[in-house]
């Protein structure tokens, strides 16, 4: 038996579990994906808890705290400061950061090019992961806002040097930088709800706008986006493309996207 796990806040709802299992199931695979509530400083007992494991993904608020765990890094977990997914190995926990990937490859669904300014909402472990993903795709300038403006400043400092302009967004310039912006990301857990949003008004028009919130698929970001002319792009995409990454860390199979959405629509349709 395979046992992988997630863990985070609000996890209950999370289609990740649809997602690996049904990958599994098709190929005869022996395999168990449970999710574990854990708050802030509670990953180490909740693993401990979770007994045996091969693998296991964190969500929010954990994937900077996943770092102090880890035996092993690689350069992009490294970079960016966050991890999302875990292998054990030989000498212990193995860190990954596949959210990027599946960031910059949800983007490159819609647009060949890396804009040459990009607004990011966010400046947790997800947000960190896709400034740096457009930021090393060649974007001109990426922008990142945060509520406060700290952990905005702090993400740009660590993230700069990546080829690109890294800068921080006071609060109050939020729809002033959406307006120049022609791709603005949502990494931010507002829209869960299926009432919040970061922004609702300033999208430029023509603009690519990417929720990383996949419940509902259409949040109140995308639908104020489209209604402004922009492209939106559900964050189920970046969901199951980085789920890809995950089979490949974990598994050493390769995975189709477009099956994996599958998976994850059938769940999401069961409500």
């Amino acid at each position: 038996m395979i046992r992988l796990a997630l863990f985070g806040s609000g996890v209950g709802s999370s289609l990740s579990p649809a997602i690996y299992t049904g990958f599994a199931r098709g190929r005869g695979l022996r395999l168990e994906y449970r999710v574990y509530e854990a708050g802030p400083g509670g990953l180490a007992p909740a693993l401990e808890a979770a007994g045996d494991l091969h693998g296991f993904n964190v969500t929010k608020p954990l994937k900077r705290e996943a770092l102090r765990l880890a035996a092993r890094l690689d350069q992009h977990a490294r970079a960016i400061g966050a991890v999302n997914t875990m292998v054990a190995g030989e000498e212990g926990w193995e860190g990954f950061n596949t959210d990027w990937r599946g960031f910059l490859d949800s983007l490159r669904l819609y647009t060949a090019s890396p804009p040459d300014k990009a607004l990011v909402i966010g400046a947790g472990g997800a947000g960190r992961a896709a400034a740096y993903a457009l930021a090393t795709w060649g974007a001109g300038r990426v922008l990142i806002a945060s509520r406060t403006g700290a952990t905005a400043r702090k993400a740009a400092e660590d993230l700069g040097g990546l080829g690109a302009e890294v800068e921080a967004v006071s609060p109050g310039g939020l729809e002033a930088a959406a307006s120049e912006a022609e791709v603005v990301v949502n990494a931010t857990p507002l829209g869960w709800d299926g009432v919040s949003t970061p922004i609702t008004r300033g999208f430029r028009e023509g603009c690519i706008a990417v929720d990383m919130v996949y419940r509902p698929l259409t949040t109140p970001f995308l639908r104020l986006a489209a209604a402004s002319g922009c492209t939106p792009v559900d964050g189920l995409w970046m969901l199951v493309l980085q789920a890809r990454e995950n089979i490949a860390i974990w598994l050493g199979a390769e995975a189709d996207p477009m099956e994996l959405r599958m998976h994850a629509l059938e769940a999401l349709s069961r409500g």
